[in-house]
């Protein structure tokens, strides 16, 4: 299909070229990634979010559903809900 490329990699990615504009689904994983206006999350997910989370770094306006904005923008707090407490190594069985 025309100006549509699929982006081999741990977390495939989709470019999408239309009228001069790129448009990354999931991202773009490679060591020199496309340089996309726009990145595309269809959800929350830690890989999705790393492959694409170098694009919107270099200005790519990132895009997601509406319901998980907490999910991307509260990383942090996130996780704290499942930090738990290290019990000591011993050694010993």
């Amino acid at each position: 299909m025309d100006g549509v490329s699929v982006v081999l990699g741990p977390v495939n990615g989709v470019l999408i070229d239309r009228n001069g504009q790129t448009l990354s689904i999931y991202g773009d994983p490679r060591p020199s990634p496309a340089r996309p206006s726009m990145v595309l999350f269809t959800h929350h997910r830690r890989d999705m979010v790393w492959a694409g989370r170098a694009l919107a770094a270099q200005g790519a306006q990132a895009v997601g559903p509406a319901a998980e904005d907490a999910l991307f923008s509260g990383v942090a707090a996130f996780w704290e809900q499942y930090r738990t407490t290290a019990i000591p190594w011993t050694g010993r069985a």
